[in-house]
Formats: structure tokens, C-alpha cells, sequence
């Protein structure tokens, strides 16, 4: 299956380069634990390329489809962000951190799927929710029609009441 997140560094020379990639339901296809299937970004990747080392500048823009976390119907939320990565290149196997990857000298390939990947996972909000239309959940009106209270429960206790006052009745 062809790649078309890779960069071939064989041929480039040190100094800077630009790509781009249009970012679709493939790459979230790959990772097989992504909460996401769907998704349309388009990500700019700027590379300096040096001699022991990779700058990418990563920026991208675009929406992925998700579930609504209040009313669980699916929408398309707008994601953007930008970072910049740093890999290394040495002889010595290390563990890759946070914003530092580390290949080994004479790699000819770099894979920029994992890390567009991760870094829209890491610019999604803490809660993905139809956007408020005029101060309004933006929900569809018969997603939230179905969670509404039902007639015979129990009204919730007023400012004025305790919870602690229904424990009073118990015998």
C-alpha cells in the first residue's frame, strides 16, 4: 500500500523544504485504535534539513468527524494546530520523546503519518460538542428531545431545599 505521508530524504539537500498533504480517512484508516474514521485537513510540513539532524515545522487545518459528546449524533468539528518536531539522527537506539525522535544514520525514508496523526489527536478539545448556535446547544432538537426528564420523576430539590431534608422522613 503506498505511503503518501512519506518523505525521501536520500535526495534532499540540506536547507529547507516545503510539502503538503491532504489528510483524508486513510490515515485514520492506519491507526488502529483511532477513535476518528473520518476526517478532511490539509497539513503543511516544513522540513530544514541539516546534517544530523530534521526541524519540521507541522501546521494543518481542516475538520474530522466525531461524535457529540452531549448528544452523541456525529458532526464535523474544525481542528487546527501547528508544531514543531525535532529528529535526530544517531547510531545509539534512544527512546523518541515528546517533541525529539531519534532514527538511525543513514535512514533514507521519513513516515510523517504518525506524527500528523497525533498531533490532530492532541489539538482535539476536551469536549467535542455541536457548536452553540445563539447561545443555543447546536445539537439536533430530537436528540435532545430524548433527554428530557420524564413526567413522573421526581422534581430536583430547589436552592431553598437540602438534599439531606428527604432523609427527615425515613422512619
Amino acid at each position: 500500500m503506498d505511503n503518501p505521508f512519506v518523505i525521501n530524504l536520500s535526495g534532499l539537500k540540506p536547507g529547507n523544504h516545503s510539502f503538503r498533504f491532504s489528510v483524508d480517512d486513510g490515515l485514520f484508516e492506519r491507526m488502529p485504535h483511532s477513535p476518528i474514521r473520518q476526517g478532511r485537513l490539509e497539513a503543511a510540513v516544513d522540513l530544514d534539513k541539516r546534517t544530523d539532524m530534521l526541524v519540521l515545522d507541522i501546521s494543518f487545518e481542516g475538520t474530522v468527524h466525531v461524535p457529540c459528546d452531549r448528544c452523541n449524533e456525529p458532526f464535523d468539528l474544525p481542528v487546527e494546530g501547528a508544531e514543531e518536531v525535532l529528529v535526530k539522527f544517531t547510531d545509539a537506539p534512544m527512546d523518541d520523546e515528546p517533541e525529539l525522535i531519534y532514527l538511525p544514520k543513514g535512514t533514507t525514508e521519513f513516515d510523517c503519518s504518525q506524527i500528523l496523526y497525533e498531533l490532530v489527536m492532541l489539538h482535539l478539545p476536551l469536549q467535542m460538542v455541536h457548536p452553540d448556535r445563539d447561545g443555543q446547544p447546536g445539537c439536533p432538537e430530537d436528540a435532545l428531545a430524548r433527554f428530557e426528564r420524564e413526567p413522573d420523576e421526581p422534581e430536583p430539590p430547589t436552592e431553598e431545599e437540602s438534599i439531606w431534608d428527604v432523609l427527615k422522613d425515613l422512619d
